[in-house]
């Protein structure tokens, strides 16, 4: 580029800079003076963009020929770095006051790492002498774009605005996020894109064809509507993997320098025209969000009629100053009189004819000399009759049509004017009597010129005060409906309001208008004194940047701030170390003991629950259940637990239903599956949240099918998940409608169809796989659930319940994935409920932990999950890292033995043996309880009277201890817990409420559409984040509600078996075992109120995300949305009060019946032996027989 041409193209950037500045655009300001920066570099930058680790630095580092940027698979840069080649090694780190930090010679790439994780850092520029880059290529790494931060994605996105080329990348197992999709959409309006599938090495052919994988990504992405200049598949791992193009993406960047000289230029110029039409939006887009916030006060329509609004408001403004009937009237008068006397009614035909008519007045007067007195007459009445013509003429003219406006335009000024009134005036006779001006006129003075005119304006007087009597009749006939006008002042009040809004959106409309046409003339047209002060600004650049590149603290270690840790806490509280219990040995004795006890009075029921407890060992079920976002692995996981490939995988979203992985049985064989149909009703839902998404109604489930063609041909890129869901749907339901809440058996191929076909999947609610492998054989059901970010609001509730009643919970994350919003959620919801469990039953798996280089980094990944799980309430998480990929070929090397090892430990020596060991108590109780009755009744035999009747005693006092349920007492300290649960709950989800509005209004959401749908989707997402984490919060509650409930019941059995005990030692209890209670859904909050009121604060993008206006807004519905809160937590206490009030009464009167009961037959054993002694030999026997039972295998 010639040394001119750069010149003006700076001196234009700089002034263009000056009129973003006039506007307060922000966004193009950082944008020209990023461009600035780069054309007096003289740089061709090729900027990487995408999520974080989705492998850009390492993407960077291999084009550079050496690892100059940190790469992790854990969150590590928020800044800019950009790498070239330079003569000398440097890196020149931009604080954030701008402030610059150099490292000069053979300075430690370790400390620059460590320094690039630092918060405080702007952007950091790496020259590397050795890289190999071509000259005069900047490399540019930014930050992931799924940072929540606004300043980080602003500056990526003015960042790669400049640049001349963008390589999106993205992991291959998160090629399908809408993110991507959106953010790269926005991207290839401004820049050549090209787009990066990396980590390829992880693709399996067995699991899906690779071409078939390609042709999938550029379906979806054409989907979009974005269009890239290339899509590459990569892999820095394995450089021999199929498909992989990275040498190819070598070449292009290698040679991307080729004619950059010829082209800068046009790239140029194409640049400032794109930074203009991007003002020019920006300053339409302000236009428009103005009429769209001004939307609820002023219609396009009226935007269209905005000079008769004007008037109307004028009108209305008159009418408000109008205070009183008297004040209308006097105005009324006093206008009627300013008409009245400015009305010339005695012109000069008027004067003529009024001669004429005095002189026929006169004696003498005579017409003709025959017959002269009937002609004399004759003439007087047609002079008579010709000045009443010419009077009332004139009359006409000059008052009738004007005082008729005016009493219109009185009525018209307090809006009384209809047209009833109208027809009423126009109707009314302003024909002015003769006699009226008969009276006025002499009938001997003479005609001269100058009687004649005072005659004349005697006649106007006259004519004045006739239009004053009959419009005086008028004026007060107005006075009732002018009383009823003034009798709501606040309602005329509101009108005014209502119109100075309208006024003042047209106003600042038109304001814009006048702005945006005076713009583009400065855009396209320089003044001259505007060049001067380009050229101005522009020297002022060149010396910062000259100051920039020469100046700088070099870099002394105290300057890196130590980062702070999170105290990592890995070891669980030490647990009381049981020995171990033989289970079939505990089965073999409690079966044995219940047939020989059985017919025993008063063991009978313990007999039932030895044979009930046992029976169920024997066919105890564990049901584990998996969760995780969507290609978290959770799929390949399973496999890799059951040995073999049983659920289908695929780098895209797949599980929209449950699968359960079912032990076999007699009825269902291996390898086949019931799949169980949504119901209409289910299917509805689920059709109707889609189409309400895409704002589209429907009736029924036929007539969706029938609109769904229509809603599909119309091409959009925006809500792709639910335009899928209704493609789906579309193709399935001639198929699926007559049998919709069916269940279908099916094999393991057509299993795989259900699960992986979407036209199918979209209409399943649950499969049950049956398969044979050691993991199910051993009782195991796996649960593979739908992602935690599945859009179905029905899995959330199903969620809970799999969390609450699942015997262990495997939450799955990937090797490199943040934890995503939903994830987020899950596992805070996790967090609220571990501690309620009785034991851990929770474990959390690092999965693809074979993606880390060394050891290093796979321990400070693992390290990093723990810290974040910790972050969410997880105390003392069971962490492990596995390879489910790896896993089918080496258990080892993969981590899935050591997980399954410690995973069985958890089932059979913790989940197990607790029932196990119950059991064997029960079964000792049994026998200890059944050897001291026979040695009691033998040593009592002697003074049996004496024992019967200190039997009646007991029983006496069993019946009085026992007479009441002890419901009232543990009611009483279940409201108070449940008081005590709910007392932080609304403080908990709004100390949330700032991250849920920053995350619900965020700039891509209007970036995306305009303010006037952005507006009422983010408050719709807002609202949906509150209730859903209100109603996390009340099952949490309810829950933990529900487990305190049941240890004061089981402490209440101890209490009374003790107190028993102490009435008699030889008394023993089968433990009680409560019923589970179904603790109640929460409801769903704010269904009744419109918070819409809070948007009309919205003032535009600019003012909402650069002004802080974002702040009126976000404490608008604050104040909202709290008393709603606080109502809507008081009617769920209600709720969940009378919930336990019914439990605990149930549970108490069951426990009551238990103890008393088993009492009763305790005492009534003895007694029959006391009785019938020949028992006594029999049940001897059998106390023996108990006794060896117990010797065997101990």
């Amino acid at each position: 580029m010639k040394v001119q041409d750069r010149e003006q193209l700076l001196t234009e950037i700089a002034r263009l800079y000056a009129i973003f500045e006039q506007n307060s655009d922000t966004e193009r300001m950082q944008k020209a003076r990023l461009f600035a920066d780069k054309l007096m570099k003289q740089q061709f930058i090729i900027g990487f963009a995408g999520h974080f680790s989705s492998g850009k630095s390492t993407m960077i580092n291999a084009l550079t020929g050496e690892t100059l940027l940190p790469s992790s698979p854990i969150p590590t840069s928020a800044n800019i770095v950009t790498v070239r080649r330079t003569e000398e090694d440097e890196a020149v780190v931009r604080m954030q006051e701008n402030k610059a930090i150099r490292f000069s010679g053979e300075y430690d790439f370790q400390t620059l790492k460590k320094l690039a994780r630092s918060g405080d850092v702007r952007q950091i520029e790496i020259g590397h002498a050795d890289s190999v880059l071509p000259e005069g290529v900047t490399v540019m790494d930014t930050p992931g774009v799924d940072s929540t931060d606004d300043a980080h994605r602003l500056s990526t996105e003015s960042a790669l605005h400049v640049a001349d080329m963008v390589f999106y990348v993205m992991d291959y197992n998160h090629v399908q996020s809408e993110l991507n999709f959106t953010f790269t959409r926005q991207l290839q309006k401004y820049t050549e894109l090209y787009l990066i599938v990396n980590q390829i090495d992880k693709h399996r052919n067995e699991e899906l064809a690779f071409d078939d994988f390609r042709q999938s990504v550029q379906e979806a992405f054409t989907a979009w509507g974005v269009e890239p200049a290339g899509i590459y598949y990569t892999s820095l791992k394995q450089p021999d993997a199929e498909g992989n193009d990275f040498p190819e993406v070598q070449a292009l960047v290698h040679n991307a320098m080729e004619g950059w000289e010829q082209e800068a230029v046009p790239r140029a110029e194409l640049t400032l025209k794109k930074l203009k039409d991007e003002h020019t939006a920006y300053l339409e887009e302000d236009k428009q969000e103005r009429l769209d916030t001004f939307a609820a006060v002023l219609t396009a329509e009226e935007w269209e009629q905005r000079e008769e609004i004007r008037q109307q408001h004028q009108e209305l403004q008159k009418q408000l100053a109008v205070s009183s009937f008297s004040d209308w009237q006097r105005a009324f008068e006093q206008k009627r009189s300013e008409l009245l006397n400015n009305a010339n009614v005695t012109p000069y035909e008027v004067r003529e004819a009024l001669t004429a008519y005095m002189e026929s007045l006169q004696p003498g007067f005579k017409v003709g000399l025959l017959f002269s007195g009937s002609k004399t007459e004759q003439e007087r009445t047609r002079r008579r009759e010709q000045l009443d013509h010419q009077l009332n003429e004139a009359v006409a003219k000059a008052i009738n049509p004007h005082i008729r406006s005016l009493m219109k335009e009185q009525l018209r000024s307090v809006r009384l004017l209809t047209d009833e009134a109208t027809l009423a005036i126009e109707d009314m006779n302003y024909r002015v009597p003769f006699d009226v001006i008969e009276q006025t006129i002499p009938k001997s003075t003479g005609a001269t010129g100058t009687t004649v005119l005072n005659v004349a304006d005697k006649i106007t007087e006259s004519i004045r005060r006739w239009f004053m009597q009959r419009t005086d009749s008028w004026k007060n006939e107005q006075e009732q409906a002018f009383d009823q006008l003034l009798a709501d002042p606040d309602e005329n009040s509101a009108k005014e309001r209502r119109f100075e809004e309208k006024v003042f959106a047209i106003r600042t409309l038109e304001e814009i208008d006048d702005q945006i046409a005076l713009v583009k003339r400065s855009l396209n047209a320089a003044q001259p004194s505007e060049i001067v002060q380009a050229k101005r600004r522009l020297e002022t650049w060149e010396s910062e940047l000259e100051k920039s590149g020469s100046q700088g603290e070099e870099f002394h270690p105290a300057m890196l701030k130590e980062q702070e840790q999170p105290e990592e806490q890995t070891q669980q509280p030490e647990q009381e170390q049981l020995a171990p219990v033989d289970e079939e040995n505990v089965i073999r004795q409690s079966l044995a003991a219940a047939e020989l006890i059985q017919d025993i009075r008063g063991f009978s029921e313990t007999a039932q629950y030895l044979q009930r407890k046992a029976e169920g060992l024997q066919e105890r079920e564990f049901t584990v259940a998996l969760f995780g976002a969507f290609s978290a692995g959770k799929s390949s996981f399973a496999n890799a637990l059951l040995g073999e490939r049983v659920l289908p995988v695929s780098p895209n979203p797949m599980t929209a239903a449950i699968n359960r992985i079912r032990p076999v049985t007699g009825d269902t064989p291996h390898e086949t599956a019931d799949v169980h149909l949504k119901t209409e009703a289910m299917l509805a839902a689920d059709v109707r949240r889609s189409f309400e998404a895409l704002g589209q109604p429907f009736t029924t489930l036929e007539d969706a099918y029938t609109q769904a063609a229509g809603i599909l041909e119309k091409q959009s890129e925006e809500q792709q998940v639910h335009r899928s869901f209704i493609a789906a749907f579309q193709k399935g339901y001639p198929e699926f409608n007559q049998q919709l809440g069916d269940s279908i058996r099916t094999d393991r191929s057509g299993f795989a169809a259900y699960v992986a076909e979407e036209e199918r999947s979209c209409f399943v609610e649950s499969i049950d796989f049956y398969f044979d492998a050691p993991f199910t054989r051993s009782g195991v059901t796996l649960v593979d659930t739908p992602g935690a970010d599945s859009i179905n609001a029905r899995h959330t509730g199903v969620a809970f319940d799999y969390i609450k009643n699942a015997d262990a919970v495997l939450f799955i994350t990937y090797y490199n994935h943040a934890f995503a919003r939903a994830d987020r959620e899950f596992l805070i919801q996790l967090g609220r409920v571990k501690d309620a469990f009785e034991m851990d039953k929770m474990f959390f798996i690092v999965n693809a932990i074979d993606l880390a280089a060394n050891d290093t980094e796979r321990q400070e990944v693992i390290t990093y999950v723990r810290n974040e799980l910790q972050r969410f309430g997880i105390r003392f998480p069971r962490l492990s890292g596995v390879s489910s990929l790896q896993a089918l070929e080496d258990r080892e090397a993969s981590g899935m033995a050591a997980f399954e090892l410690e995973f069985h430990h958890f089932l059979e020596d913790e989940l197990k043996s607790v029932a196990v060991r119950v059991l064997h108590e029960t079964v000792e109780n049994t026998v200890s309880r059944l050897g001291a009755l026979i040695r009691q009744t033998e040593s009592n035999l002697s003074r049996k009277e004496e024992r019967l009747q200190e039997l009646r005693e007991l029983e006496q006092q069993v019946r009085s201890r026992f007479r009441s349920s002890p419901a009232a007492p543990l009611i009483r300290e279940g409201e108070r817990e449940l008081e005590e649960l709910l007392r932080y709950v609304q403080q908990r989800v709004f100390y949330r409420f700032g991250d849920f509005f920053k995350e619900a209004y965020n700039p891509s959401l209007f970036a995306k559409r305009p303010p006037r749908e952005a507006l009422p989707a983010a408050l719709a997402e807002l609202t949906g984040m509150l209730v859903f984490d209100l109603q996390q919060e009340l099952r949490a509650t309810g829950l933990r509600l529900m487990k305190f409930a049941e240890r004061r019941l089981l402490d209440r059995f101890r209490e009374d078996t003790n107190r028993l005990k102490e009435l008699d030692a030889d008394f023993s209890f089968t433990p009680y075992e409560p019923e589970t209670g179904n603790v109640p859904e929460p409801g769903t909050p704010f269904r009744q109120t419109d918070y819409s009121g809070a948007n009309r604060l919205f003032r535009g993008t600019k003012d909402f995300f650069e002004r802080n206006g974002k702040e009126r807004v976000r404490q608008s519905l604050e104040e909202q949305f709290v008393p709603d809160t606080e109502k809507f937590l008081q009617d769920e206490q209600q709720h969940l009060r009378m919930w336990l009030e019914q439990w605990i009464d149930r549970e108490a009167e069951g426990l009551r019946h238990h103890l008393l009961v088993q009492s009763l037959e305790t005492i009534e054993s003895e007694r029959t032996l006391l009785n019938e002694q020949e028992k006594l030999d029999s049940w001897k026997q059998r106390y023996q027989l108990l006794q060896q039972e117990r010797m065997i295998k101990q």
